[in-house]
């Protein structure tokens, strides 16, 4: 699928998201119906569900008990969620601490070996 698809599937939805014009949000199968009876039938059955999701992670789209809504303008920026800050630490700390937490003491200095000889 081009850009250009993509942006107008996008305005679709939010054309879509005016007109039912729920106070709490739409349901992607009543986006869906509206779409194809506005503008006809998509081309392919999982591009509503794809742009919807993107349109979802990118801030674009609020989803909240199943229905997709536009962000309140008034509503403060979202702010990183703490839990994905702790789940990047515990990443990192897993690959290069692999042994810590599995009842092996992390080592903060190596052991002083003397020189054979």
């Amino acid at each position: 699928m081009g850009g250009a698809d993509a942006v107008v599937v996008i305005v679709e939805i939010m054309k879509a998201l005016e007109a039912l014009n729920e106070p709490s949000g739409s349901s992607k199968s009543a986006i869906s119906k509206h779409i194809e009876s506005t503008y006809g039938e998509l081309p392919d059955s999982n591009l509503l569900v794809q742009h919807l999701n993107k349109m979802k992670e990118s801030g674009e789209l609020v989803f909240l008990k199943n229905n997709y809504m536009k962000p309140d303008p008034n509503a403060p920026p979202k702010r990183a969620v703490e839990g994905h800050q702790n789940q990047r630490f515990l990443c990192l700390q897993a690959l290069f601490c692999p042994l810590q937490g599995q009842g092996v003491p992390l080592r903060t200095q190596m052991p002083h070996q003397e020189p054979k000889g």
